[in-house]
C-alpha cells in the first residue's frame, strides 16, 4: 500500500459496483471504500511525521482526527450490523480481512505519529496565537491509535494457515491455490513485521511467517520484507523502538 492516495475516479467506481453488487459482496466492496477514504487520509499525514511539518500538524490535526474515527466507525458499525453469513470465513472474505487489517493498521500507525508530532512540537515553533493541545487527550489518542495497531496486527497474524505455522484454517489445497494464498499472505504479514508501533512478539511471528513463506512456497518475494526504510521526523517517533535487530529475513536461518 503506497503513500499515496487512491485515482480520483475510485469513490465513482466503488459507487458504481455498490450500484449493481451481489447480496454476498457488501463486505468486499465495504474494504474498497475503507482503502479509498484511508489512503487519503494517508498521503496527507505521511508527508507531515516524514518532514516534521509541525505547523500543518497542528493545523490539520482535527479535522484529520474526526475524519478517522468517522471511517473506522463507519466500518464497524457495519461490521456489527452484517448478516453472519457475510463475514463467515472463506477464501473471498480471509483475503478482504486482512486488506482491511493492513489498511487499518498502516492508517493509526501514521495518526500515532502525528499525535506524537503534535505533542512534542518544539516551543519556538508554536506562536503565540496558536492552539493549545491538551496533552492528556493526545496520550489518551496515542494511546488508542498503539491498541488498534496491536488488535490489527493479532488478528493478521490469527490468519496465517497452519501450513506456514499459524492456527488458521486451510482454504486452499491445490498446489495454484497454496501459491496465491502464500502470495496474498505476504503484504499483510509485511505490514506486521516492518511496522515498528506493533508489539515485538508479532512482528517476529511475522517475520517468520514470512520465511515460511518464501522457502515453503518457493515465493521469493517474501524475502524482500525489510523494516527501517522509512525515516520519520525525530519528534513523530518518540516512544517508538528504534534499536530493531530483526534483519532482513533473507539473513533468518
Amino acid at each position: 500500500m503506497a503513500n499515496e492516495a487512491c485515482p480520483p475516479e475510485s469513490d465513482e467506481w466503488v459507487g458504481l459496483l455498490e450500484d449493481t453488487r451481489d447480496p454476498d459482496e457488501g463486505w468486499s466492496l465495504l474494504v474498497c471504500r475503507y482503502i479509498c477514504k484511508a489512503c487519503s487520509l494517508i498521503s496527507t499525514i505521511f508527508p507531515m511525521v516524514c518532514e516534521g511539518l509541525f505547523d500543518e500538524a497542528r493545523r490539520h490535526y482535527h479535522s484529520l482526527l474526526e475524519q478517522v474515527s468517522a471511517l473506522e466507525h463507519e466500518c464497524l458499525r457495519w461490521m456489527a450490523q452484517a448478516a453472519p453469513e457475510e463475514l463467515a470465513p472463506s477464501s473471498h472474505t480471509h483475503f478482504f480481512w486482512n486488506i482491511w487489517r493492513s489498511a487499518r493498521l498502516k492508517l493509526h500507525n501514521l495518526f500515532f505519529m502525528l499525535a506524537n508530532l503534535v505533542l512534542h512540537t518544539p516551543m519556538h515553533r508554536i506562536s503565540q496565537s496558536a492552539e493549545i493541545f491538551d496533552s492528556f487527550m493526545l496520550e489518551a489518542t496515542k494511546d488508542r491509535c498503539l491498541a488498534i495497531v496491536a488488535t490489527a496486527a493479532q488478528e493478521t497474524i490469527d490468519s496465517i494457515p497452519v501450513s506456514l505455522g499459524g492456527r488458521s484454517p486451510e482454504f486452499a489445497t491445490a498446489t495454484y491455490a497454496s501459491w496465491f494464498e502464500g502470495m496474498s499472505q505476504i503484504s499483510p504479514l509485511s505490514h506486521v513485521y516492518t511496522t515498528r508501533t506493533v508489539p515485538k512478539h508479532l512482528r517476529n511471528t511475522a517475520r517468520l511467517a514470512l520465511l515460511a513463506i518464501g522457502k515453503e512456497r518457493g515465493i521469493l518475494q517474501a524475502f524482500k520484507t525489510r523494516p527501517g526504510a522509512v525515516q520519520y521526523a525525530a519528534e513523530a517517533a518518540v516512544g517508538i523502538s528504534l534499536d530493531d535487530t530483526m534483519e532482513n529475513v533473507t539473513e533468518v536461518t
